[in-house]
């Protein structure tokens, strides 16, 4: 709630893909094969190569054709796994104003146009192990247009910093913070979401890492253990 009352329009960029949810025409859209791995709340999405032996055991995997969704569930993925997968079938089809027709199919399932894509059936190999995450050092940024026109600055990554008039973006490794101060104005508001996934792009990270924007005076748990008082 505290997200819906800072800003006008509120786009979710759930997806590892940076088309992933724009409007589509059937003829020019390239097909893509996508990987949900992961546990419990680090379900990680990324893009693999379009064939068969790309798919495992133990991830869940959905082939985007632009007007048809295929999503593969591997025999021993988890339900988070398929559950985020869902959750992406779903908001593609209300971007794509229910141009879109999901189906799910399991392991060796036949599907012509599934296994056409992918080159022909293979064997499935078993569970990939998913790299760990390198620990990367914090990044504090403040938004402001106090100078007449919106800049972005790299700042101390400490408390201290926060100033109440305007906004901030923390980057905290696994999550991307955005600290609205009680000051800011709604230009600094609006620029806040835009530049976050600016920045994520622009440090070559994840366009799923999730995006969380914090009040002044009622910053969540996550925030204050990544940027301590």
């Amino acid at each position: 709630m505290a997200f819906l009352k800072l800003f006008d329009v509120v786009t979710y960029l759930d997806g590892g893909v940076d088309s992933g949810f724009n409007h589509v025409k059937p003829q020019d859209f390239k097909p893509r094969l996508m990987r949900f791995s992961g546990k419990k709340y680090d379900v990680r999405i990324s893009e693999c190569p379009l064939e068969s032996k790309s798919l495992n055991k133990g991830d869940v995997f959905l082939l985007d054709l632009g007007t048809q969704l295929i999503r593969w569930d591997g025999p021993l993925s988890s339900h988070q796994e398929r559950g985020k997968a869902q959750a992406i079938i779903n908001n593609i089809k209300s971007d794509r104003m229910g141009r879109a027709s999901a189906i799910i199919i399991d392991g060796d399932e036949d599907h012509d146009v599934f296994w056409t894509k992918l080159g022909g059936k293979a064997e499935i190999q078993g569970p990939v192990p998913i790299p760990e995450r390198k620990n990367t050092p914090k990044v504090l940024f403040r938004i402001s247009d106090a100078s007449g026109r919106m800049q972005v600055d790299p700042v101390e990554t400490t408390r201290s910093s926060l100033d109440t008039d305007d906004v901030f973006g923390l980057d905290a490794g696994k999550a991307l913070f955005i600290w609205v101060g009680n000051g800011a104005n709604k230009s600094e508001k609006r620029y806040a979401m835009t530049r976050a996934t600016e920045y994520l792009k622009q440090n070559s990270k994840p366009l799923h890492t999730p995006i969380t924007v914090v009040k002044e005076g009622s910053e969540c748990a996550a925030f204050n253990k990544a940027l301590p008082a």
